[in-house]
């Protein structure tokens, strides 16, 4: 279990670390260890290690704005609600808990590039 949550908090604090400005988001992605176990990459455990630490929330958001997307997985809040949605005009949720739009966010912006990477050979 300590792996376990080893591997989910250094994905929760990617934009933290990317933002220090030493390392690239593909360096953060591969020192989580999450790419060696893609199985614990889920909207479930996320959102449990989200609401343990509510404060790694507001990186993530910030993370997404900075990018100014044209094409990509963004988060943003308006109106009091959390909407996760793919540039340009795709897939849109809403959600009324941060915790849970900020799981689906990580969830699909790590997978989306951990799927444009070769595979690890274990």
């Amino acid at each position: 279990m300590v792996e376990v949550d080893t591997i989910l908090d250094a994905v929760c604090r990617i934009p933290l670390e990317f933002f220090k400005g030493s390392k690239s988001f593909l360096d953060l992605i591969n020192e989580s260890g999450i790419r060696n176990q893609p199985h614990l990459l889920t909207v479930s455990n996320l959102t449990v290690r989200l609401q343990q630490e509510p404060c790694l929330i507001t990186p993530w958001l910030r993370w997404s704005t900075d990018r100014r997307l044209v094409s990509g997985w963004h988060i943003k809040c308006k109106d009091g609600r959390f909407v996760v949605g793919l540039q340009p005009a795709g897939q849109l949720s809403e959600f009324d808990a941060a915790e849970q739009a900020c799981a689906h966010f990580i969830f699909y912006e790590i997978s989306s590039v951990i799927k444009r990477l070769p595979s690890v050979v274990p």
